[in-house]
């Protein structure tokens, strides 16, 4: 069986482990490797397997090259994408928070203040993938894992904080 792994993958793996991280309040560095365990698209990594680092196909809508990628690169991408969001959690709650009108995080759904607080991160501090990119997936896992208003919500939410943070002054 080939291993078909695209950043969609690393994110839903950050995004388990970071909403782990908001429910356990555990080391970050072992809730991750625990939502590796859970995550099946990995499995290779875990078990060490031969094959497990190496190319995969990758989706090109996905901000990444067509080839070239291994499944540890992916692992790799996950976890950096997740310590961005935990070390820097207090400016992304605050940052979330002056544009949430009538919401503070601690009142959000943990699932889709993890889907915000793991774009932001992936915008400022982690990714290289194109902003657009970064918020259609995030819609894209708000479809997947939150409720009917979630995509509208977190979809609103990042156009209004990117709308504002990269604009010209």
């Amino acid at each position: 069986m080939s291993a078909r792994i695209s950043r969609h993958d690393s994110r839903i793996l950050a995004l388990s482990a970071l909403f782990s991280y908001h429910l356990t309040g555990k080391d970050p560095d072992q809730v991750f490797e625990d939502a590796l365990a859970f995550y099946p698209r990995f499995s290779r990594i875990r078990r060490g397997e031969p094959g497990g680092a190496s190319t995969a196909r990758n989706e090109a809508a996905d901000g990444c090259p067509r080839e070239g990628k291994s499944l540890s690169s992916y692992v790799a991408y996950a976890k950096n994408l997740f310590l961005a969001a935990v070390e820097n959690l207090k400016t992304l709650d605050e940052l979330i928070e002056s544009r949430a009108e009538g919401w503070t995080v601690n009142r959000m759904p943990v699932v889709d203040r993890c889907i915000l607080e793991l774009a932001l991160a992936e915008v400022m501090y982690a990714g290289d993938a194109p902003t657009e990119v970064v918020l259609d997936e995030a819609v894209n896992l708000a479809k997947e894992y939150g409720t009917a208003d979630t995509p509208a919500f977190v979809n609103g939410l990042l156009m209004g904080i990117l709308r504002e943070r990269l604009s010209p002054a």
